[in-house]
């Protein structure tokens, strides 16, 4: 079935679809994690991951659910407090759709609803809501190292490794692949949970296309077993490799994933499906600019005034560039005769 907008191609124009880049197809080979540290630089990394993880044992204990709209208050006597809901529950589904976004949660308060709530001891119950949900504070949750912990791949070989890739994924992705790299090899079965991991992990490594990859297969997770993957990070995957229609789809399936109408990345495709075959397989947009893309710059830039503390790191993988001039004074960097972009 065709989009609203589209252009079925004539024979004359058919493409391989395999290299269009609105079509998001089976990789030839499952991806995998990379050793990106050495070992020197890992494990001290590796420690304090697990430092800030805390006892392993307490946080296994944890009952509640993965992800979902976490009750944080109720206000006495108000329609949420008349439904049963209590603070520390959290409503993991409405009507069956799992809550993702505030959106979901904002869309359905009119009307009646069937609620899927799970409080802090991981006891599941259905609630029937008239619509009015007014008089609770909630905050979206999503705890993908629950998933693990609950899952049946937990093991001791490689629990310590999978959670620190799960964990860090998106502020150490260098670590967080080290880590799923000695998990795999240590017995771990690649899985939905990983490949949402890679996912994430290569899209803040500045690598799209590797993401792709994951992400197609993190998209085979199956909610009616439990295998949940938040869909942001799968949205930013499918823009970033110009996966526009899945895009638009989960726009649609997903309330307030982004400010984003649905009709306006149907309006692209159909700009898309109309240009000639040769403009319709360029590199998607991600691509292009890590072509254009230069990572010399920590090289060109120098502080202007030799007191002028710089700290410049590879703003790719490691965070914003941090400066620190002297109290009362503003820094000026100034940048070498090479350009930024080819």
């Amino acid at each position: 079935m065709l989009l609203a907008g589209t252009q079925r191609l004539s024979a004359a124009e058919s493409i391989n679809q395999a290299a269009d880049p609105l079509v998001w197809s089976q990789p030839a080979a499952p991806p995998a994690f990379r050793q990106v540290l050495h070992a020197a630089e890992y494990q001290p990394r590796f420690e304090r991951a697990l430092a800030e993880l805390g006892d392993l044992k307490i946080l296994a204990a944890v009952k509640g659910p993965p992800a979902g709209a976490l009750v944080t208050s109720v206000k006495p006597g108000s329609a949420a407090s008349q439904l049963g809901l209590q603070e520390g529950d959290t409503v993991v589904a409405i009507d069956g759709a799992q809550v993702w976004t505030a959106g979901i949660w904002s869309d359905r308060q009119t009307g009646p609803h069937e609620l899927t709530v799970v409080n802090a001891a991981g006891e599941r119950r259905s609630v029937r809501s008239p619509g009015d949900l007014s008089g609770s504070d909630v905050k979206l949750q999503w705890r993908p190292e629950q998933l693990f912990l609950q899952g049946k791949q937990r093991d001791a070989r490689w629990e310590r490794e999978a959670l620190v890739g799960i964990v860090k994924r998106a502020s150490d992705p260098d670590l967080a692949e080290t880590a799923w790299n000695r998990a795999v090899a240590a017995g771990y079965v690649p899985d939905y949970l990983s490949a949402y991991c890679g996912a994430e992990i290569a899209m803040s490594q500045g690598r799209p296309a590797a993401a792709l990859d994951y992400a197609w297969f993190a998209r085979q997770a199956d909610e009616s077993r439990g295998e949940l993957v938040q869909p942001d990070i799968l949205y930013r995957v499918a823009i970033a490799n110009y996966k526009l229609q899945q895009a638009a789809e989960m726009v649609r399936q997903f309330p307030g994933l982004v400010v984003v109408d649905p009709q306006s990345l149907q309006s692209l495709i159909a700009i898309h499906r109309s240009r000639p075959a040769a403009e319709r397989l360029r590199p998607p947009p991600s691509q292009m600019a890590v072509s254009m893309c230069r990572r010399d710059l920590t090289e060109q830039m120098t502080p202007a005034s030799p007191d002028t503390h710089v700290a410049l790191v590879d703003p790719f993988r490691n965070g914003p560039l941090s400066i620190s001039p002297p109290k009362g004074e503003t820094a000026t960097l100034a940048r070498g005769p090479s350009a930024i972009w080819k």
